[in-house]
């Protein structure tokens, strides 16, 4: 986070919100902080993700200080899958028996930043 207002911050909250593909929050924690005229900090925020479901998490964020309350921004965390079929040849004479192979990966990738 970089303060970029001119102006010390004392008092300043970040809320972090973690909602599941259900749109049911599943985790949610603030964490106040105070920084500098353009200084940045780092704050960690550790979020629980219970068991996992397919579909896109969404993450929002809020930063409020003395001077505001800020508007949420929401970062969309798609938790999807994606699945590959191999053969061990390319083709089969009748009554063949075939070994297939099919691998079933889960993907997690930030598709990005969205006001809310």
């Amino acid at each position: 986070m970089t303060n970029a207002s001119g102006i010390n911050i004392t008092s300043g909250v970040l809320q972090v919100s973690l909602a599941d593909p259900d749109r049911v929050v599943v985790d949610e924690q603030s964490q106040s902080f105070s920084i500098g005229s353009s200084q940045s900090i780092l704050l960690n925020i550790p979020l629980t993700f219970p068991s996992l479901k397919f579909g896109t998490y969404s993450l929002t964020l809020t930063q409020s200080d003395e001077t505001r309350h800020g508007r949420p921004a929401a970062v969309a965390i798609p938790n999807q899958d994606t699945f590959s079929i191999r053969l061990d040849k390319t083709s089969y004479k009748i009554g063949e028996t075939a070994d297939v192979t099919i691998s079933l990966t889960a993907t997690r990738e930030n598709s990005g930043r969205k006001a809310s």
